[in-house]
């Protein structure tokens, strides 16, 4: 439990990193006790924040999604945070519908952090190709007795957003899990975008 609050508050607060705004900065003048001239940068909020803002874009997602090798459905959430208009950071999370089979209860899920870089653009789809990390944690009770394995693995992948106007656009990805929780995974929902 320790480690999924960890990388809870890992994952919000590099997204409240990449999402904060950027201050433009001016030059202020002042004179020190030597009577000689100093240049200083001033950050000003607010000033030119909007257009910021408009440079960095973000977008929540939901949707499900599928593992070759647990061969169970899992839903997932996501965000992504735009760096510049061609890269970002995408942390998720999915929970798989485990069966519990010869156990009182299972359950397998994953976070994921993932850069995103946008490659190409036809008609009304944007391409980008993938990059992350993945942390999978698979628990399991039985007999009264808890235990649970957490692995990290490596997450590369392609995927595809599709315009069809208004805020709100269906996505694909197809990625590999690289660890030892190997697997191939399909996610399909919507993102929204917020800004």
């Amino acid at each position: 439990m320790k480690r999924f609050l960890l990388t809870i508050a890992l994952v919000t607060g590099l997204g409240v990193l990449v999402n904060a705004q950027q201050f433009p900065v001016k030059s202020g003048v002042g004179v020190n006790e030597e009577n000689e001239v100093l240049s200083a940068p001033i950050f000003l909020p607010g000033e030119n924040s909007l257009e910021a803002s408009k440079a960095a874009p973000w977008r929540v997602g939901v949707g499900l999604g599928w593992g070759s090798e647990i061969e169970e459905l899992g839903f997932g959430v996501n965000a992504e945070f735009f760096l510049n208009d061609k890269i970002s950071l995408n942390p998720g999370f999915i929970f798989f519908l485990v069966d519990d089979g010869p156990f009182d209860n299972q359950n397998f899920w994953t976070m994921n952090i993932n850069a995103n870089y946008y490659f190409a653009q036809e008609g009304s789809v944007d391409f980008y190709g993938l990059g992350g990390l993945n942390l999978s944690t698979y628990s399991w009770k039985s007999n009264g007795e808890k235990d649970s394995n957490t692995e990290l693995g490596i997450n590369l992948g392609i995927g595809a957003n599709f315009d069809v106007g208004g805020t709100v656009q269906p996505y694909a990805e197809m990625k590999y899990v690289l660890g030892d929780y190997d697997q191939l995974v399909l996610f399909f929902g919507a993102k929204i975008d917020i800004n």
